[in-house]
């Protein structure tokens, strides 16, 4: 049976539109993403160790950057959606006052800290050695990233260009079909 773990964006909630319906749909699981990327990365990795075999992931935005190091790391599939590929470089960290409200943050930690954890980790997803895990679905209509600089990153991947939409990935019910495909093939061809 295969487990699908979905993966947020930065700042987003567990029980968005996205989670509702991959949970709904899919029987994904759904998990609230630390804001603090250390923290993050080591909260999804042991979730996913403690979900058995044949995981996957679903990451939008941040979470499709953790999930593209993560799915290179234990040899996982992911399918990204809008996934943000430099996120020390959004235009949602030049927000101020954006940490504001959350009181997982630790006092003192605040953007610039972010900005070079994100930093470390951008070093760590520089190269995707296994491309195979990895189907990228970009809408043209990002308005926090550039969707030919994605695909660019992505480039031996499979990927599939969306034309509209924007940064909360839009008509994700439409994309349902080729999510199931995708991870149904990759566990296919390990068996």
């Amino acid at each position: 049976m295969i487990r699908i773990l979905y993966l947020h964006g930065f700042l987003s909630r567990p029980s968005g539109k996205k989670a509702l319906l991959l949970e709904d749909s899919l029987k994904a699981e759904t998990m609230r993403v630390p804001v603090i990327p250390f923290q993050a990365m080591d909260c999804i990795e042991r979730r996913i160790k403690t979900m058995g075999d044949n995981v996957c992931l679903v990451g939008h935005s941040l979470g499709g950057f953790y999930a593209t190091i993560l799915s290179q790391k234990l040899n996982i599939p992911a399918v990204l959606l809008n996934p943000s590929v430099f996120p020390s470089a959004s235009p949602i960290l030049e927000q101020g006052g954006i940490m504001k409200g959350f009181d997982v943050v630790p006092s003192g930690w605040g953007i610039s800290d972010a900005i070079t954890e994100l930093k470390s980790l951008e070093s760590q997803a520089i190269e995707i050695n296994k491309p195979q895990n990895i189907l990228v679905l970009v809408q043209t209509g990002d308005e926090l990233a550039d969707h030919k600089k994605t695909i660019k990153y992505y480039t031996d991947s499979e990927y599939i260009t969306i034309n509209g939409g924007n940064h909360r990935f839009e008509n994700l019910n439409e994309w349902l079909p080729e999510i199931c495909l995708f991870f149904n093939q990759h566990y296919k061809k390990k068996s």
